[in-house]
């Protein structure tokens, strides 16, 4: 019951800090200079216990932004991942309630 608590408002949150959907002008870039899209992952831990934090809410956000461009939870693991990421910087935001 508190995981699925923990889940949904988790899930809250990511919605919350997701953009809304609109449109934005792009300017095309030349097919040269349009790198592969990478992927992100990692493992988030508890640096007391050592143990993965479960169903914890991960932003990527732009270096230089506030908008999240991304969003996902940990699994059971504890484990993300964001996969066709444009190159560029970013930064990770990780939020979790618990005890």
């Amino acid at each position: 019951m508190k995981k699925r608590a923990l889940f949904l408002l988790g899930l809250l949150c990511l919605c919350l800090c997701l953009p809304g959907s609109g449109a934005a002008q792009v300017t095309p870039q030349a097919p040269a200079t349009v790198a592969a899209p990478g992927t992100i992952s990692g493992t988030l831990v508890d640096s007391l216990s050592g143990k993965p934090i479960e169903y914890a809410t991960v932003a990527l956000v732009a270096k230089g932004t506030s908008a999240a461009v991304g969003g996902t939870l940990t699994n059971t693991q504890g484990q993300f991942s964001f996969h066709k990421i444009a190159l560029g910087q970013y930064t990770l935001v990780f939020s979790f309630l618990g005890t």
